[in-house]
């Protein structure tokens, strides 16, 4: 479903991405993790041309696009992002906007569904993420964990091939955390293909199939969550031992 070869990003004369390769599977859920500035949300971000790479290729589905044979064509990229469904860390809710005019507004302006149809789609997945009492709330009325499950069913409506997650649970109270992940839980048992940029272990151990490990711009290791998080290497000991006593909590 997602093939990244040979991708390079820097910030100026910082080199942010160094030649990063990863493929992810249809139907697999893969967590990035790895220390702060690693370059995870910078990889995650390029996924859907938020940031746009200095060179490599990307592949979503059969939609590649090559910074080697071309600057960024604004079509390759609409119909990219149509892909790619993105949820941010700090949700980028409309404010003036219920939850559910939050979630239909894609398919009204991108998809061009009728009123009638795109509400339908959005008390749909409203409700799907436990929210169907909600749809008249504005964000300003829910708590963040509520802001991230409308979040997500905005996402979900475009019916994208691929959902990226730049660590959705990262500004919620760890009281809320839970409730996020079991909406991502449920997701994954349907299939659908994920990258989730996260910080939460106990998430990657029990339902990533694929765990990338990211240092300095460069993918150090990936395999199964037993093969990352069993891993000899010193940085990724170093880095996930100090989870393991919050994941036994």
């Amino acid at each position: 479903m997602i093939e990244v070869t040979g991708l390079y990003k820097s910030f100026g004369n910082v080199p942010i991405l160094k030649g990063v390769n990863l493929r992810v599977k249809q139907g697999e859920v893969c967590a990035i993790i790895g220390s702060s500035g690693s370059g995870k949300t910078t990889l995650l971000r390029c996924l859907n041309y938020l940031e746009t790479p200095d060179s490599g290729q990307i592949r979503i589905g059969d939609l590649i696009l090559d910074r080697q044979k071309s600057a960024p064509n604004g079509e390759l990229v609409r119909q990219l992002r149509q892909r790619t469904g993105m949820v941010f860390q700090q949700f980028n809710l409309f404010p003036h906007k219920t939850a559910l005019e939050n979630v239909i507004e894609g398919l009204l302006v991108v998809k061009k569904l009728s009123k009638q149809q795109a509400i339908e789609v959005g008390t749909l997945w409203l409700t799907k993420v436990g929210l169907e009492e909600k749809l008249a709330a504005y964000p300003g009325q829910l708590s963040g964990g509520q802001k991230q499950r409308v979040a997500i069913a905005r996402a979900m409506v475009m019916e994208p091939e691929v959902i990226l997650l730049d660590e959705p649970t990262s500004a919620l109270d760890p009281e809320l955390v839970s409730e996020v992940l079991a909406v991502l839980k449920k997701l994954a048992q349907e299939g659908i293909t994920m990258v989730i940029v996260t910080h939460e272990m106990k998430f990657a151990r029990e339902v990533a199939g694929q765990v990338v490990f990211m240092s300095e711009g460069s993918i150090l290791a990936e395999g199964s969550p037993q093969q990352i998080f069993s891993s000899a290497n010193e940085r990724i000991k170093s880095f996930t031992a100090q989870f393991n006593d919050q994941d036994r909590t």
